[in-house]
Protein backbone atom coordinates (compact mmCIF):
# COMPACT_ATOMS: atom_id res chain seq x y z
CA UNK A 1 0.00 0.00 0.00
CA UNK A 2 2.85 2.43 0.75
CA UNK A 3 3.90 2.22 -3.15
CA UNK A 4 0.79 3.90 -4.25
CA UNK A 5 0.96 6.64 -2.67
CA UNK A 6 4.49 7.47 -2.89
CA UNK A 7 4.11 9.49 -6.16
CA UNK A 8 2.08 11.78 -4.26
CA UNK A 9 4.43 11.97 -1.53
CA UNK A 10 7.11 12.75 -4.06
CA UNK A 11 4.84 15.77 -5.81
CA UNK A 12 4.69 17.14 -2.41
CA UNK A 13 7.77 16.87 -1.91
CA UNK A 14 9.02 18.57 -5.43
CA UNK A 15 6.53 21.27 -4.96
CA UNK A 16 7.89 21.96 -1.74
CA UNK A 17 11.90 22.14 -2.83
CA UNK A 18 10.37 24.20 -5.66
CA UNK A 19 8.50 26.74 -3.26
CA UNK A 20 11.61 27.05 -1.33
CA UNK A 21 13.73 27.97 -3.82
CA UNK A 22 11.61 30.07 -5.48
CA UNK A 23 11.47 32.25 -2.06
CA UNK A 24 14.92 32.30 -1.78
CA UNK A 25 15.62 33.64 -5.20
CA UNK A 26 13.00 36.11 -4.38
CA UNK A 27 14.80 36.67 -1.30
CA UNK A 28 18.40 37.49 -2.97
CA UNK A 29 16.65 39.50 -5.19
CA UNK A 30 15.18 42.12 -2.94
CA UNK A 31 18.44 41.75 -0.89
CA UNK A 32 20.26 45.63 -1.14
CA UNK A 33 23.39 44.75 -0.85
CA UNK A 34 23.11 42.28 -3.69
CA UNK A 35 21.09 44.52 -5.50
CA UNK A 36 24.31 47.26 -5.60
CA UNK A 37 26.22 44.33 -6.66
CA UNK A 38 23.91 43.48 -9.55
CA UNK A 39 23.75 46.90 -10.78
CA UNK A 40 27.42 48.18 -10.83
CA UNK A 41 28.42 44.37 -12.42
CA UNK A 42 25.48 44.53 -14.94
CA UNK A 43 27.44 46.59 -17.63
CA UNK A 44 29.96 44.18 -17.79
CA UNK A 45 27.51 41.48 -18.23
CA UNK A 46 25.75 43.00 -21.03
CA UNK A 47 29.33 43.64 -22.27
CA UNK A 48 30.11 40.41 -22.23
CA UNK A 49 27.08 38.79 -23.67
CA UNK A 50 26.87 41.73 -26.36
CA UNK A 51 30.52 40.21 -27.15
CA UNK A 52 29.03 35.90 -27.20
CA UNK A 53 26.47 37.20 -29.27
CA UNK A 54 28.86 38.93 -31.69
CA UNK A 55 31.69 36.35 -31.49
CA UNK A 56 28.69 33.71 -33.07
CA UNK A 57 27.05 36.24 -35.34
CA UNK A 58 30.89 37.08 -36.31
CA UNK A 59 31.64 33.61 -37.32
CA UNK A 60 28.78 32.72 -38.80
CA UNK A 61 28.74 35.71 -41.52
CA UNK A 62 32.58 34.84 -42.22
CA UNK A 63 31.62 31.18 -42.67
CA UNK A 64 29.08 32.38 -45.22
CA UNK A 65 31.49 34.87 -47.00
CA UNK A 66 34.11 32.06 -47.01
CA UNK A 67 31.35 29.36 -48.61
CA UNK A 68 30.56 32.56 -51.31
CA UNK A 69 34.00 32.80 -52.38
CA UNK A 70 35.22 29.09 -52.29
CA UNK A 71 32.37 28.89 -54.38
CA UNK A 72 32.93 30.90 -56.79
CA UNK A 73 36.65 29.67 -56.89
CA UNK A 74 35.28 26.19 -57.55
CA UNK A 75 32.71 27.74 -60.59
CA UNK A 76 36.68 29.27 -61.72
CA UNK A 77 38.26 25.98 -61.64
CA UNK A 78 35.69 24.22 -63.46
CA UNK A 79 35.55 26.68 -66.08
CA UNK A 80 39.62 26.82 -66.61
CA UNK A 81 38.98 22.93 -66.33
CA UNK A 82 36.44 22.93 -69.17
CA UNK A 83 38.19 25.41 -71.47
CA UNK A 84 41.64 23.62 -70.77
CA UNK A 85 39.95 20.34 -72.39
CA UNK A 86 38.37 22.20 -75.09
CA UNK A 87 42.07 23.13 -76.15
CA UNK A 88 43.14 19.12 -75.58
CA UNK A 89 39.88 18.21 -78.22
CA UNK A 90 41.08 20.57 -80.65
CA UNK A 91 44.74 19.74 -80.98
CA UNK A 92 46.07 22.51 -79.11
CA UNK A 93 48.86 21.31 -76.52
CA UNK A 94 50.43 25.06 -76.07
CA UNK A 95 48.90 25.55 -72.72
CA UNK A 96 50.36 22.51 -71.42
CA UNK A 97 54.30 21.06 -69.99
CA UNK A 98 55.78 18.87 -72.59
CA UNK A 99 55.26 15.78 -70.70
CA UNK A 100 54.74 12.03 -71.72
CA UNK A 101 51.78 10.02 -72.20
CA UNK A 102 52.30 8.40 -68.46
CA UNK A 103 53.62 11.63 -66.44
CA UNK A 104 50.75 13.55 -68.17
CA UNK A 105 47.73 11.60 -66.85
CA UNK A 106 50.05 11.66 -63.44
CA UNK A 107 49.84 15.05 -63.30
CA UNK A 108 46.20 14.84 -64.61
CA UNK A 109 44.97 12.74 -61.14
CA UNK A 110 47.11 15.00 -59.46
CA UNK A 111 45.46 17.93 -60.50
CA UNK A 112 41.96 17.13 -58.65
CA UNK A 113 43.52 15.84 -55.09
CA UNK A 114 45.61 19.23 -55.13
CA UNK A 115 42.54 21.38 -56.09
CA UNK A 116 40.52 19.86 -53.14
CA UNK A 117 43.39 20.05 -50.61
CA UNK A 118 43.95 23.54 -51.96
CA UNK A 119 40.09 24.48 -51.46
CA UNK A 120 39.54 22.97 -48.15
CA UNK A 121 42.56 25.08 -46.65
CA UNK A 122 41.71 28.50 -48.55
CA UNK A 123 37.95 27.91 -47.12
CA UNK A 124 39.65 27.47 -43.29
CA UNK A 125 41.93 30.47 -43.65
CA UNK A 126 39.28 32.39 -45.34
CA UNK A 127 36.65 31.71 -42.67
CA UNK A 128 39.37 32.41 -40.10
CA UNK A 129 40.47 35.77 -41.14
CA UNK A 130 37.62 37.03 -42.06
CA UNK A 131 35.87 35.96 -38.64
CA UNK A 132 38.56 37.53 -36.66
CA UNK A 133 38.40 40.70 -38.60
CA UNK A 134 34.51 41.01 -38.23
CA UNK A 135 34.77 39.73 -34.51
CA UNK A 136 37.34 42.97 -33.80
CA UNK A 137 35.53 45.57 -35.74
CA UNK A 138 32.59 44.22 -33.46
CA UNK A 139 34.70 44.49 -30.50
CA UNK A 140 35.61 47.85 -31.13
CA UNK A 141 31.33 48.96 -32.08
CA UNK A 142 30.52 47.13 -28.80
CA UNK A 143 33.36 48.90 -26.57
CA UNK A 144 32.51 52.72 -27.83
CA UNK A 145 28.55 51.80 -27.70
CA UNK A 146 29.27 50.61 -24.05
CA UNK A 147 31.37 52.63 -22.92
CA UNK A 148 30.62 55.99 -24.18
CA UNK A 149 33.46 57.02 -26.27
CA UNK A 150 36.19 56.09 -28.36
CA UNK A 151 38.29 58.33 -26.73
CA UNK A 152 39.73 55.78 -24.01
CA UNK A 153 40.45 52.90 -26.71
CA UNK A 154 42.23 56.02 -28.95
CA UNK A 155 44.39 56.64 -25.79
CA UNK A 156 45.46 53.17 -25.40
CA UNK A 157 45.95 52.15 -29.29
CA UNK A 158 48.77 55.73 -28.83
CA UNK A 159 49.84 54.53 -25.57
CA UNK A 160 50.86 50.64 -27.17
CA UNK A 161 52.08 51.96 -30.59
Amino acid sequence: MPEIFSPATDRQKRGKRARIRWFLALTLHRNPNLVALRKRHLGELRYRCAMEEAMNMCLMVGNSIAICITFLMMLHFLASYRNDLLQLYRGRYNHLAKLNNVSFMAASLRVNGYQVAYGTWGFAIQSFLIGVTLFLLCEIVIFVKNYGTGLFLLKTMGNVG
